[in-house]
């Protein structure tokens, strides 16, 4: 993503998922693609199967990917590119301010611009006026007491970032650590609370795929979450941000600045709605 905000000044990509149908030759580059993005992988190997299209993997390591390619370079550690594309949401992220580092809709803290049309947006006077801790500074600063606690929400550190015995070594060292997540993982060891979680299936609203395209999905075939996760009646998403709001409130922080304290649950989502199309916004918003 950073790679992509350097390139073309946001986070989005040139191509789309038919590319892959059309290729002749396919390279992957630091990315063990047969593990992390297993329905796009079978896109990939059908190409090859139809038409003899070839793969090329470049990665210093040998994995599932490398071992059906047709021309593996195993590059010297320390010399590949890497990536953290893969975690949570990471392709909704950026578009609603999901990220420490970005304000939505792809907009940047280095914009004073930006900044102030989503504190009007959100009705947030108190809004951060810079960006926060990437993942892999995160881990960093939890590793060397600066952040005493985290909490942590369906993803698996402790296995899936760059330097992942530092990240253990970190988890090992905060004060205190919670985990939302539906099963048991590498990071869930390292909990002091474990919270349970509603899955993929059990929750509606906006959903972002690779080719950095938005869908609506509505809660259509499951109506109840199972064991302990919780959820409003109302919304599946109303869980999150009274969470959200009651954690806001024990740090001292006003409840009104927050997006569902000031909006209500109906305008959740509203950014990806109104906010990824900053031109739409009135100025007077």
């Amino acid at each position: 993503m950073a790679g992509h905000r350097r390139a073309f000044g946001e986070d989005i990509v040139p191509g789309a998922y038919d590319d892959f149908e059309q290729a002749d030759l396919i390279v992957l580059t630091g990315s063990n693609t047969a593990w992390c993005h297993p329905i796009l992988y079978q896109r990939i190997l059908a190409p090859r199967k139809k038409r003899g299209a070839k793969i090329v993997v470049i990665d210093p390591r040998r994995t599932a990917t490398a071992d059906e390619c047709d021309l593996h370079l195993a590059l010297d550690p320390g010399m590949g590119p890497f990536s953290v594309t893969g975690q949570p949401n990471a392709m909704g992220g950026p578009e609603v301010g999901g990220f420490a580092n970005q304000l939505p809709a792809h907009m940047g803290f280095e914009s004073p611009a930006d900044v102030d049309r989503v504190a009007r947006f959100w009705r947030a006077p108190n809004i951060a006026r810079r960006g926060g801790l990437k993942a892999v500074d995160l881990f960093q600063a939890a590793g060397d007491g600066r952040i005493k606690a985290l909490w942590i929400m369906g993803t698996n550190p402790a296995a899936s970032m760059p330097d992942a015995g530092r990240v253990r070594a970190a988890l090992r060292a905060c004060d205190f650590v919670a985990v939302s997540d539906v099963a048991r993982t590498d990071t869930t060891r390292y909990a002091d609370v474990l919270l349970p979680a509603a899955a993929w299936g059990e929750k509606d609203g906006m959903v972002t795929n690779s080719e950095r395209r938005p869908a609506d999905r509505p809660l259509a075939l499951v109506h109840t979450v199972a064991g302990q996760a919780q959820r409003d009646s109302k919304s599946p998403q109303r869980s999150i941000w009274l969470l959200l709001e009651r954690v806001g409130q024990g740090l001292e922080l006003a409840s009104g600045d927050l997006a569902h304290g000031t909006r209500g649950q109906s305008n959740v989502m509203a950014p990806s709605r109104y906010v990824t199309n900053p031109y739409s916004l009135p100025s007077s918003m």
